[in-house]
């Protein structure tokens, strides 16, 4: 894979950033799990290091509501953030579902897919 698409593909993935507090309830009506840990791609780091393989999270949201719910993805205490710097949202319409990115700090969670598995994601309103 050429440099500049897994900059790219770096640059495309959701980026983090942490919240003080749970940075809001629960949302109940949502199912959250890990469907998915089984690809790979390049990691920019933010302090501008090295590019370095990391695991994507594929993590799959479930409305099992009568009603369309509205929340914000958060990652072991993380909000995660959109491209213009506010925490991303999805809306679901009633038992629909939705599958987001994410990509693995490698330096923080390590390459395993058991590591994957075990993130602690939720729907946060």
């Amino acid at each position: 894979m050429a440099i500049g698409a897994a900059v790219a593909l770096a640059v495309a993935g959701v980026v983090y950033w942490g919240t003080s507090g749970d940075g809001g309830s629960e949302n109940s009506s949502i199912a959250v799990t890990v469907v998915d840990c089984s690809q790979m791609q390049l990691y920019a780091s933010q302090d501008g290091g090295p590019l370095l393989p990391a695991r994507v999270a594929q993590i799959q949201f479930v409305n099992e509501a009568d009603d369309t719910e509205s929340f914000a993805v958060q990652v072991d205490g993380v909000t995660l953030q959109g491209r213009n710097g506010d925490p991303a949202r999805y809306t679901l319409t009633p038992h629909d579902s939705r599958v987001v990115s994410f990509p693995m700090n490698p330096t923080k969670y390590g390459n395993s897919e058991g590591a994957c598995y075990a993130l602690n994601a939720r729907a946060a309103r």
